[in-house]
């Protein structure tokens, strides 16, 4: 990711929320993507202290096991489908593969 990605993720997410009259927390690490972004009203954004991701990751495995799970099991799912079918199934990128997975 990109700073501007970030910043018009960032703002995209803001504008939804003050349509939703919503305040947000956002904390987010110390990525050099995560820059600082004027004038969010619905949004504060906190920043982790330097080096504290490594000493959070051990809680992130849980919730990153699950989603490789799931998405494994997805894809398998439309392979064999694909087969059946006798239409292969093509991924045509990763991302492209992660966001179908996704929306389902």
């Amino acid at each position: 990711m990109t700073g501007h990605i970030y910043e018009k993720w960032l703002r995209d997410l803001a504008r939804h929320f003050l349509s939703e009259k919503r305040k947000v927390l956002l904390i987010v690490d110390n990525c050099l993507a995560h820059i600082e972004v004027s004038d969010l009203k619905v949004i504060r954004v906190e920043f982790l202290p330097p080096n504290v991701t490594s000493i959070l990751q051990p809680m992130d495995q849980g919730v990153i096991n699950s989603l490789k799970h799931i998405y494994r099991r997805v894809l398998l799912q439309r392979v064999v489908m694909g087969l059946e079918l006798e239409k292969p199934y093509k991924i045509d990128s990763k991302l492209d593969a992660f966001v179908n997975t996704c929306l389902e």
